[in-house]
């Protein structure tokens, strides 16, 4: 095979593909290359943006516990203390114009004050009238992190989400390497690529693979969202009974399986759908765009310049 010929390989199946060494080399040597230095830049910092997801996580489980213990507190101090803020700031404009000996000066403090003092008061009557409002989102977020420590369990179901869709994308790209393969085979001079020339059956199967990524991830996340979702109603309708502020992360999973798969996988096709109907109108107004681009240039006299 023709292929990265020049590094370090293994041979996986007929296909010679590079190993761990093979692959840092080519991908050191086309780092000129904004995605080979994309690449490099992941391959050089794996482990510490492990360390940083790590840290993220035990942030948000801090944050949802200080929001869950005390959260509208420190929302009302912040507001409380932003508005009060904006008011020294206005007396601190107001007692400068009293002190200048420019009346020039005095009267551009006075405008700063009194700027700062409308916005301080318009930011208090909002308080007033949305307090309800404000009340009511805060009550939910707390609501949302006592969820959060009832049901710890749920934490998990994104991260096993991102495992199964790095793993099918890891399988989608090794069935790309196949059906990339299928075709005449014709090499580069003086390179380790190769070019591949389809049929009409290959680039279909392209076409299909390619529509079975965007559903199949579409279908896991929707999966995701379900199991959170059932989670939460569980423990929401349970207080009241035997076993208040209780859900079951398990039985979320059965209920995708048993009831609602079907309609899990139709409601992603319907988003596979619309994505690609995005997708091509998107590229219908890039091509209109360009034409008419073109047609205004051909149109501008000689020796003029587009702005």
């Amino acid at each position: 095979m023709y292929v990265f010929r020049r590094f370090q390989r293994l041979d996986f199946n007929r296909y010679c593909l590079p190993n761990a060494e093979g692959a840092k080399t080519f991908f050191k040597s086309a780092a000129s290359d904004m995605l080979g230095e994309y690449i490099m830049d992941l391959y050089t910092a794996w482990k510490v943006l492990l360390i940083a997801i790590g840290i993220a996580f035990v942030i948000s489980l801090v944050y949802m516990l200080v929001v869950r213990c005390c959260g509208k507190l420190i929302v009302w101090v912040t507001f409380i203390g932003f508005a009060a803020l904006l008011a020294i700031i206005g007396y601190f404009f107001y007692d400068k114009s009293v002190n200048a000996t420019d009346s020039g000066n005095e009267l551009n403090y006075k405008i700063l004050a009194i700027i700062f003092w409308a916005i301080d008061g318009v930011l208090v009557l909002l308080l007033f009238c949305l307090f309800d409002e404000i009340q009511l989102s805060l009550t939910i977020i707390q609501v949302s992190g006592q969820f959060v420590f009832s049901s710890f369990w749920v934490l998990l179901v994104p991260i096993i989400t991102i495992l199964v869709v790095g793993c099918y994308f890891a399988y989608w790209i090794a069935t790309v390497v196949y059906i990339y393969s299928i075709g005449t085979i014709t090499q580069y001079n003086n390179t380790p690529f190769a070019s591949v020339s389809w049929d009409d059956t290959t680039r279909n199967l392209w076409y299909y693979h390619l529509v079975a990524l965007v559903w199949v991830t579409a279908f896991i996340i929707g999966i995701l969202q379900f199991v959170i979702a059932a989670t939460a109603a569980q423990w929401y309708f349970s207080w009241g009974t035997d076993q208040s502020g209780s859900g079951s992360t398990c039985k979320s999973l059965y209920w995708v399986f048993r009831y609602h798969l079907g309609s899990l996988a139709f409601g992603s096709l319907i988003l596979t759908i619309v994505v690609f109907v995005r997708f091509i109108f998107e590229y219908m107004k890039v091509k209109a765009d360009e034409l008419w681009r073109c047609r205004k240039k051909s149109r501008q006299p000689a020796g003029t310049k587009t702005v």
